[in-house]
């Protein structure tokens, strides 16, 4: 990194350079700070929706074709919220160094947007079952997810998705 200062010394302008090989990314408080903002906004945006497709994915086998719409459709928006979220998580300046740890949670909640989109396919698509199997999946991923999340200190991202069916 190249660090260009200017000063103005008695009516003058100096022009100093300086060269460091140090990083210029966020500290790990910072980046926790920024992602658990992010987190927590997300949790309170999309726990209205977690609750229903909780309430509905319980009925799924037994209810009608109306009621497994209705759980696409929920699913497509739950899918949308969390791809943002993902997107804005990825977009963060992460520590020197803790790409690896950071990984570990952005990897469950990279499967889980993906699995959201899979169900409300398949559930147009009329295909409960895959659906069905598609949903089971989700609780070991989102526990995945908060187990990285704990281990980082991302306490609002540790609790995103806990309330999944």
């Amino acid at each position: 990194m190249i660090v260009i200062a200017l000063a103005a010394i008695a009516g003058g302008v100096v022009l100093g350079v300086t060269l460091s090989t140090g990083s210029s990314g966020p500290t790990k408080a910072q980046y926790v700070g920024r992602a658990d903002a992010i987190c927590a906004a997300a949790k309170s945006q999309t726990t209205s929706e977690i609750k229903q497709i909780a309430a509905s994915a319980a009925s799924l086998a037994s209810g009608s074709q109306a009621s497994a719409q209705k759980l696409a459709t929920l699913l497509q928006q739950l899918h949308t919220a969390t791809a943002a979220d993902l997107a804005r998580l990825r977009a963060l300046a992460q520590p020197s160094g803790d790409h690896a740890a950071i990984e570990r949670f952005l990897k469950p909640l990279g499967s889980i947007v993906h699995a959201l989109s899979e169900a409300a396919s398949a559930l147009r698509g009329s295909q409960r079952l895959q659906a069905l199997g598609l949903l089971e999946q989700l609780q070991p991923t989102a526990q995945q997810l908060t187990s990285a999340a704990r281990a980082y200190g991302l306490g609002a991202c540790s609790q995103l998705l806990s309330a999944l069916p």
